[in-house]
Formats: C-alpha cells, sequence, structure tokens
C-alpha cells in the first residue's frame, strides 16, 4: 500500500525581534487576527486560510528568514526514501523529523507532531507524522532551533523539565557542613537552599560553581536590577521554577516591581524601556538558538561596555546552566520560595 502525504501548513519563520510586526502585517492583509498557541506559544496561528491549510508566523530566534511548508505523512521513512530516490539528501536525523536539502540546497524538515500547535487545525489520522519543508530562505541554514525559547516542540529539554516532579538527587542534610560553608546566602536565615544541599554532593564541583555564581551576583558591573532581568527571564524561558522563585526575591530587592517580574514570565517582551526590552531580547535569543541578534546587540552596545557585554553573555549561559541542573536534578522548591507570578504559570506540555 502506498503512504499517504499532504500540506497542512505555511509558516513564515522570523527573529523573534521581527515577530510581532510580522504578525500584525500578516494579521491586516488576511483580514484575521493571530492567537499565540497554547502548547507552541512561539507561534501566532491565522487558523485555516483555505481548508485544511493553517496559516501561522513563528519566531525562530536567529537572524533567518524563511517560509516552510508542514506535511503530513503517515510513513515518514517511506517518505524520505521517495524524495531521496527524487534528489534530496538526508543532513540529520532527529527523534521526530530528518532534515534533508532537495537538489538546490534548500533544507526542509520531516516529522514532529506538527499538528497540536494549533486545535484548529484537522487532527491527523492515527499514526501519522508530519513533515515541515521550508520553500526558500535567505541563507543556508540547518533547522536545530526552531523557537525562541527553550520550549521548542514536545519531548524537547522544556517538557522534561516542566514534567519532572520527583527529586532525582537528595539534598543532603539541613546542618550539611559543605552545603553551610559554600551556600550562605546574605541576608537569609535558616538551612542552606535545595539546591546548595543538592550541590553538596560533590564538594569540588561547588566551590567551583559558587565561585562564578558569587561572582555574577556580588562582584559583576552590572547592577542588580538588570541582572535580575536577564537571570529571571533565562529562567522563565528554561522552565525552571526553582530559579525564577529565587530570583523573585533577589529580584524584588535589586528594585524590579512585582508588575515587572510578572511581564518576564510572558512570551511578549512587553512594555519596557528600550534598554531593558534589550535585556529581554537577549535572554530570548540566546535561549532560543545560542546568537544574539545584530540588533539586539546594537542596541545593548548603545548602553554597556565590552566587560559588561560578555558578563552579561555569561550570566544568560551560567543561569541556563542552573536551570538545567534544578530541573534535571529535580530539586524541590522550599516552603517559602515563590513559584511562578500568578496567572502566568507555564503550561506542563512544553518551548523558551
Amino acid at each position: 500500500m502506498s503512504h499517504r502525504s499532504r500540506l497542512t501548513a505555511v509558516l513564515i519563520d522570523v527573529p523573534v525581534a521581527d515577530r510581532e510586526k510580522t504578525a500584525t502585517f500578516w494579521g491586516a492583509a488576511l483580514g484575521r487576527e493571530g492567537k499565540a498557541g497554547q502548547k507552541f506559544p512561539e507561534y501566532d496561528i491565522f487558523g485555516e486560510v483555505t481548508p485544511g491549510i493553517d496559516f501561522m508566523v513563528q519566531a525562530t530566534g536567529d537572524a533567518t528568514q524563511r517560509i516552510h511548508l508542514d506535511i503530513e505523512t503517515d510513513d515518514i521513512e517511506a517518505e524520505v526514501a521517495r524524495l531521496s530516490g527524487l534528489g534530496a539528501t538526508q543532513v540529520a536525523r532527529h527523534e521526530h523529523w530528518v532534515i534533508m536539502k532537495d537538489p538546490g540546497r534548500h533544507r526542509f524538515l520531516r516529522g514532529g507532531q506538527s499538528s497540536s500547535r494549533t486545535r484548529s487545525r484537522p487532527t491527523p489520522r492515527p499514526g501519522t507524522d508530519p513533515v515541515r519543508t521550508p520553500t526558500r530562505e535567505t541563507a543556508p541554514h540547518v533547522l536545530t532551533s526552531r523557537a525562541p525559547n527553550c520550549r521548542a516542540r514536545s519531548g524537547t529539554r522544556q517538557d522534561v523539565a516542566m514534567s519532572q516532579l520527583e527529586t532525582r538527587i537528595a539534598p543532603t542534610a539541613p546542618d550539611d557542613p559543605i552545603a553551610v560553608k559554600y551556600g550562605g546566602v546574605p541576608g537569609r536565615d535558616g538551612p542552606p537552599l535545595n539546591i546548595f544541599r543538592t550541590l553538596a554532593h560533590e564538594p569540588d564541583l561547588f566551590r567551583a560553581f559558587s565561585r562564578l555564581g558569587g561572582y555574577l551576583l556580588r562582584d559583576g558591573r552590572l547592577p542588580g536590577r538588570e541582572r535580575e532581568i536577564v537571570i529571571l527571564r533565562v529562567g522563565w524561558r528554561c522552565g525552571s521554577e526553582y530559579e525564577f522563585g529565587q530570583h523573585t526575591v533577589i529580584g524584588r530587592a535589586a528594585g524590579l516591581t512585582d508588575d515587572e517580574i510578572g511581564r518576564l514570565a510572558r512570551d511578549s517582551v512587553g512594555d519596557w524601556s528600550a534598554e531593558d526590552a534589550a535585556l529581554v531580547h537577549l535572554a530570548d535569543e540566546l535561549c532560543a538558538s545560542d546568537v544574539v541578534a545584530d540588533s539586539t546587540w546594537r542596541a545593548l552596545a548603545t548602553r554597556w561596555d565590552a566587560g559588561q557585554l560578555l558578563e552579561l553573555l555569561v550570566l544568560a549561559g551560567y543561569y541556563r546552566l542552573v536551570s538545567g541542573l534544578l530541573s534535571s536534578a529535580g530539586v524541590a522548591l522550599e516552603p517559602t520560595t515563590p513559584g511562578w507570578p500568578d496567572g502566568n504559570r507555564r503550561p506542563a506540555t512544553g518551548t523558551p
């Protein structure tokens, strides 16, 4: 029996910074309002523009602008073999999709549960998977980061972090001498935090970890308020409720208001000054594609010198590491540690 493939969606991929204006334009052009996806909020979904075909704008976090297609098939391997026979070549393979390129060297992406992005899309038949195909690109690009945050696809690190409910590495005792020695927080009484009691299992690592963290929090050149904007945004993009909660407390002490902290737990950049918005974009873009866009870099460079720009990059990278550690080890919130801001809890199904 021959397998089946069909076009299900047309997507416009844009950098995070261009998402809003692109979605606004296409909303006006199509005469309909785009809505952020519930399961995949990096998409603005406009619904079916023709029967069975959805139209979306996707913020990718990188500098590439392209249009791609989603094609659903009930047999990915057979479709890959068929297209290979037509002259396509395989570039990389992932769990639910395959990157290939056509004879003209345009890359396309196969597989990955795209039908779950929007309820307006017809539900695929059992056993089907989508195939995603960029139809044109401004430059050759390997599609490995497809979202403006750490929440890219179902089954990625965000889903793992958000579904991790059990402690994998139990913290040491509250009076553990290593945790007490290296895990003190200025101005805080009581036993060491759970993150420090977890790291106390490996004292040498804990010491090295704490040296860099201590420098960034106490000895760096960035003002506390701006530092906390980056940390909170990274914590939220990476789905670490523990990280976000701890730095909610630190952020308040550094001068952030509860309204500002709440805005850092939303997909849109929100109403910030140009200088603050550049910090939010930096966190979003690093979480999405590990590179800061040119436009964001230029905005940052109007305020920060070369050393401070380096510190911003290290700061974001360090707290991405911390977020991954917390979620993967299953470090639990302390009873007194706040969680996500009210009304902004993140979905448990994932993806930055």
